[in-house]
């Protein structure tokens, strides 16, 4: 095994007293990745999500209903909860302060009812 080079010791000591919080940590955003603004490579990577879940339960209820028209129709008993859109970015900046990037992704359930 071998010593670290000379130039590579201010480097990780620099690194490592910057570093005040561990990671990941919440800064009104949960921050993944952060380096001091004096790094040769300034980085900071953050992630913000939006979730929403849905609750149905049909089971107290009635087992069949009527329609405009007049028709009787059943009902679908369940009791389960299910992800109905998510969204995931992931904000920050890259080789410069004013260089910043904002990557989404997005998903959503195309129907409500159970598969």
């Amino acid at each position: 095994m071998q010593a670290p080079a000379p130039s590579d010791l201010p480097v990780q000591q620099t690194v490592s007293q910057n570093m005040s919080q561990t990671l990941p940590y919440y800064d009104d955003n949960v921050v993944l990745m952060k380096t001091s603004d004096e790094a040769k490579i300034p980085v900071l990577l953050r992630l913000w999500d939006v979730t929403q879940f849905r609750y149905t339960n049909t089971l107290l209820g009635n087992s069949e209903y009527t329609d405009r028209w007049g028709a009787v129709r059943p009902v679908v008993q369940r009791n389960d909860f299910s992800l109905n859109r998510n969204l995931i970015q992931f904000v920050g900046h890259i080789f410069d302060k004013r260089l910043k990037f904002n990557l989404i992704t997005w998903a959503s359930k195309s129907s409500a009812t159970p598969a």
